[in-house]
């Protein structure tokens, strides 16, 4: 009896073992294999990275030559009779057509949050720092949408003072990525208060989106030094800090 029960004892436990290690090691196996897809997500997610800052790039640019442009309209628009109208007409095009858009691409970051491999980022100021970038991102896309409203109200006062060029939109396309800036003013020489206005207030919402894309070109270059670290990145992405500021973050 003595004898059955040891017998049975070591078989119990010869088979636990058996299942316990059968279940670690596909426990392991999955593990692996979910860092595997968690590791891929984040190289895609450098790419997007990549894309983001090459569109904050242009974007800065692009808001800096409006800042550009309404600083000399505010500056000379009590005596623009000294000004020729082409660059008058240029002046104001800019100061107030120019607007851009932001399009970022949040599905891979999505897909790495609803499939919980999340979970498995080991750097906790890199889940954070990722889930802060998309809400930055979002919230860079509403001050965008401000900047479009000073658009619409400045078009309403001066659509009519301003006549395009068309003899030149091929060469300023290759210049300003198609903005079409190259105008002849045809009003007289005293804009309205509400067009001075409105430039003021414009410009204001542009110096301010410079300062934001600012940060967001060094936060996102800061995020990727981590990201590379997590995911075992070797290779290198394009980008270039705006600012000699202290570098930011999303963490």
């Amino acid at each position: 009896m003595k004898k059955n029960i040891i017998k049975y004892g070591l078989e119990f436990l010869i088979i636990t073992l058996g299942l316990s290690l059968s279940f670690f090691v596909e426990y392991k196996r999955e593990r692996s294999y979910k860092e595997q897809l968690k590791e891929q997500a984040l190289v895609r997610i450098l790419g997007n990275i990549t894309q983001d800052l090459g569109d904050f790039e242009f974007n800065l640019e692009a808001h800096k030559l409006a800042i550009k442009s309404s600083d000399w309209i505010l500056k000379n628009h009590k005596n623009l009779k000294d000004f020729s109208r082409d660059s008058i007409g240029f002046h104001l095009q800019i100061a107030t057509t120019i607007v851009t858009t932001f399009v970022d691409n949040q599905e891979e970051y999505r897909s790495l949050q609803s499939s919980g491999l999340l979970e498995l980022i080991e750097n906790e100021n890199l889940a954070i720092g990722l889930q802060a970038k998309y809400v930055y991102n979002n919230w860079l896309k509403e001050q965008e949408r401000q900047i479009e409203l000073y658009r619409d109200k400045l078009e309403a006062h001066t659509s009519s003072l301003v006549e395009l060029r068309t003899d030149e939109i091929e060469k300023l396309n290759s210049t300003y990525s198609g903005f079409l800036i190259d105008a002849r003013y045809l009003g007289d020489f005293q804009l309205s208060n509400e067009v001075i206005y409105f430039l003021r207030s414009k410009r204001q919402e542009h110096l301010s989106y410079v300062g934001y894309l600012q940060y967001g070109i060094t936060a996102n270059l800061s995020l990727v030094e981590i990201i590379k670290e997590e995911s075992r990145y070797k290779g290198s992405i394009e980008g270039r800090i705006t600012s000699d500021k202290k570098v930011p973050s999303f963490y």
